[in-house]
């Protein structure tokens, strides 16, 4: 009896998925580094609102920050800005819509810098598209929240 080895059918379905998912978990590595080598400083206001001061206090700038659901990196807190969070009520009375500020909450705009690839007006960091009016839940180290990009300087 001989106890010679045969290639098979399944043997050569293994040996391919093994080296599909050696290209498959190498390519985001290899588009990294194409990224890298043209891209161009921008700086793009992020606004979230109804945010308390817990989320204010762990604002710094040069701080990473990160695509939440994606966990792509979109660049560092650059600068931000305080303001009161104001809400519509109706003045039944007097029959008008005012603006009245909310005690206790805030809303915050965050100038965030980061290298960016511009291509036929498309902007992109890191795999996240960046454009004004786009949806962005963001988080840091120490804080997370959610709210649209409403400005792009390049």
């Amino acid at each position: 009896m001989s106890n010679k080895k045969r290639i098979g059918i399944i043997d050569i379905l293994i040996v391919l998925i093994i080296v599909g998912a050696v290209f498959y978990l190498v390519k985001p590595f290899k588009e990294n580094t194409k990224f890298a080598n043209n891209t161009s400083k921008i700086v793009y206001t992020f606004e979230t609102i109804e945010v308390g001061e817990e989320f204010i206090d762990q604002l710094q700038i040069g701080k990473d920050v990160f695509n939440s659901s994606k966990n792509y990196y979109i660049g560092k807190i650059k600068d931000f800005k305080v303001n009161p969070y104001r809400e519509e009520f109706e003045d039944t009375v007097n029959g008008i819509i005012r603006l009245e500020e909310v005690p206790g909450l805030y809303s915050v705009l965050i100038d965030i810098e980061a290298d960016a690839l511009i291509e036929n007006d498309v902007i992109t960091v890191d795999r996240e598209e960046i454009r004004v009016g786009s949806y962005l839940p963001i988080k840091g180290k120490s804080f997370a929240s959610f709210g649209y990009i409403v400005a792009i300087e390049r």
